[in-house]
């Protein structure tokens, strides 16, 4: 996982030296640069450490010494080759250029302007690019025993650098992905790590303003306050948050929930609650759609309580008494709330796992029975 984050991030670098000189250098060319090399600082650190340990780790108990000299082997002989295939392709670039122009003609002038522009070099970079998407492709398939998804990569990579981002997340832009759909940026290689610490930013803010909860002196009311204040924080320079809601939404209870890992659990019913009111209270009225979002929190409460160790069946049920009591304060039907709310935990639980969607269902029946009733009286009546 660390080795496929790395490798992510480093490919978006080699994308990016394309863009210092396109079509030539620009104002923001040493920014960039600068950017450029303290993210490939980090992604080479990272590959560096991962690609000697998973070989280590992958190397069988018998043959370990001919297999780590035969992966010795490869990546130097990989090392070897690849400057001079890069070398060759400089030379043969370097007096290249594809470009892609926009043009306005009049009889008084004509104006040229450059949409696309490769020349020399960035050839290399875009083809090193679609060659290193294509590796990611063949990690996939290698298999490492006690391998963690690259979330949890991305959680730890944000809680130990949340003191420096502390510091810089007041710059205009530094939270530039909340305003981007992130499910689609988390599948482009490197942007689910902008993304994503952004995503990540947003759960430890509300993870923190949920810890309170551990001491056991907050009420729902407390917790409720805590999350929304956090949501409103950390998306303060965000014009339309609106459309990326849902998203904002599973992560922030994620986050509350995340708060009591390693407690004694007593406090589950506050913080699952209010974080769903909380979150609501946030972003009901930006939200163009605040079933959906109602739906991401609903999914960020199983999340994250199955990530801290707590039972997804209480849960999901205080998930259920938090809709009631966001649909009441936000103003939405509160049988429609309760039904989405159901409809949501159990497609988090189906992804946990099967055994998890039937204690939820099982703990769930007596709820989905009333809700069906109520629906059906509903019917009736219309």
């Amino acid at each position: 996982a660390v080795l496929s984050v790395c490798t992510s991030l480093f490919l978006l670098v080699i994308i990016g030296w394309t863009f210092t000189t396109l079509p030539g250098p620009h104002f923001l060319t040493m920014p960039l640069l600068v950017a450029l090399h303290i993210f490939a600082g980090i992604a080479t650190a990272g590959i560096n450490i991962a690609t000697g340990t998973i070989g280590m780790k992958l190397a069988p108990e018998r043959g370990a010494m001919p297999y780590l000299t035969g992966a010795s082997l490869a990546t130097n002989i990989g090392s070897g080759i690849a400057p001079l295939i890069g070398g060759f392709f400089a030379d043969f670039f370097n007096v290249r250029s594809f470009q892609i122009s926009v043009e306005w003609i009049s009889p008084a002038q004509a104006i040229q302007l450059p949409a696309f522009s490769l020349t020399g070099y960035d050839f290399l970079f875009l083809i090193a690019f679609f060659l290193g998407t294509f590796s990611l492709s063949a990690l996939g398939r290698v298999q490492e025993e006690g391998e963690v998804d690259r979330r949890v990569v991305l959680d730890e990579l944000m809680g130990h650098s949340q003191d420096m981002t502390r510091v810089v997340n007041s710059v205009p832009g530094m939270r530039f992905a909340v305003q981007m759909p992130y499910n689609y940026l988390r599948n482009v290689p490197g942007m689910d790590v902008a993304a994503g610490v952004t995503m990540y930013q947003l759960a430890a803010s509300t993870r923190a303003a949920s810890s309170v909860a551990n001491l056991g002196r907050a009420s729902v009311q407390d917790v409720a306050a805590g999350v929304s204040n956090a949501i409103l924080r950390v998306t303060e320079d965000v014009n339309a948050v609106g459309h990326v809601a849902a998203e904002v939404a599973l992560h922030a209870t994620r986050g509350s929930m995340n708060a009591l890992d390693g407690t004694t659990r007593r406090n589950v019913q506050d913080v699952a609650q209010g974080a769903i009111v909380g979150t609501m209270r946030a972003l009901g009225s930006a939200a163009p759609n605040p079933m959906r979002t109602l739906r991401g929190a609903a999914r960020g409460t199983v999340r994250g309580a199955h990530e801290a160790g707590l039972s997804i069946t209480a849960a999901a049920l205080h998930a259920i008494e938090g809709a009631r009591q966001a649909a009441a304060e936000i103003g939405l039907p509160q049988d429609r709330a309760v039904q989405q709310t159901i409809e949501s935990v159990l497609v988090e639980a189906e992804v946990l796992g099967s055994e998890e969607l039937q204690a939820v269902q099982e703990a769930l029946e007596a709820e989905m029975r009333s809700t069906r009733s109520e629906a059906n009286a509903t019917e009736r009546i219309e």
